[in-house]
């Protein structure tokens, strides 16, 4: 597990910090504990000399607190020290509904005493909109199909596997969605596709809207659509300006005036 917040600071002969290895987390997250790319508020047990306690929030850039922290507080008293001589207690987080750039602020209170010195230690934390990508698959066999694993594959790279155990019914239809996290993806055309796993006669299942490979794009549209209209529209004018050469000009003869 990789260490973001300093972990080495020592004082009183404690180490203490944050642990974690995920700082993208996409809108409105929820971070759940002992979930990959956990976060951990993290002390050396030592013990009376170990920190008392620790209190947790999300910050964004004006230091307002946003999201959700639990235990936004506890006491290391409680909690079992692992083999390694660390005591951890993992955090459970509901990112912002905001994207942008805040900080999980973890201050570490070093005694019982209210009045004891108090060390603070922050976690980036980077929030993004996710891209949605979405497949309708439908079960055109005569059975039931259970415990299907969707995964997402986007420009030919396997995403982790958000859909699970997923039931599908004879000739029923199901969406399957993921939220494609990324931080400034490349701009222009990308594509995706779905694979079902966990199944072993999976082979022998027809279901439509598996291992096709869908297209969609990033800072720009597809102007196809806009495209075809431009061109229908140009046809159109082609022929009302034969029409205007080729119409005859009738001749109805002079003035009266003139005559």
């Amino acid at each position: 597990m990789a260490v973001i917040a300093p972990n080495a600071e020592e004082t009183d002969g404690a180490m203490f910090g944050i642990e974690g290895e995920k700082t993208l987390f996409g809108t409105e997250y929820v971070l759940e504990v002992g979930a990959d790319g956990g976060i951990y508020v993290v002390t050396e047990d030592l013990g009376n000399e170990t920190i008392y306690r620790f209190t947790a929030k999300i910050v964004d850039k004006d230091d307002k607190s946003v999201g959700r922290v639990s235990p936004s507080s506890q006491n290391f008293s409680s909690i079992t020290a692992g083999d390694d001589g660390m005591k951890r207690v993992g955090l459970e987080l509901k990112m912002p509904a905001v994207a942008g750039d805040y900080r999980l602020i973890v201050e570490f209170q070093l005694t019982n005493d209210p009045d004891s010195e108090k060390i603070t230690r922050a976690y980036p934390l980077k929030v993004v909109d996710p891209i949605i990508l979405s497949v309708t698959v439908k079960n055109t066999s005569t059975v039931n199909v259970v415990g299907l694993d969707f995964q997402f594959i986007i420009d030919g790279e396997k995403m982790e596997i958000t859909n699970k155990g997923v039931d599908l019914e004879a000739d029923a239809t199901s969406v399957i969605s993921y939220k494609w996290v990324v931080d400034n993806p490349r701009g222009g055309q990308h594509t995706y596709e779905v694979t079902a796993i966990g199944q072993d006669n999976i082979g022998r299942i027809n279901i439509e809207g598996l291992d096709k490979e869908f297209t969609f794009y990033i800072g720009q549209d597809n102007y196809s659509w806009l495209t075809a209209i431009m061109v229908v529209l140009l046809v159109i004018l082609a022929i009302f300006a034969i029409w205007i050469i080729r119409k005859p000009i009738k001749n109805y003869g002079k003035p009266k005036g003139r005559r």
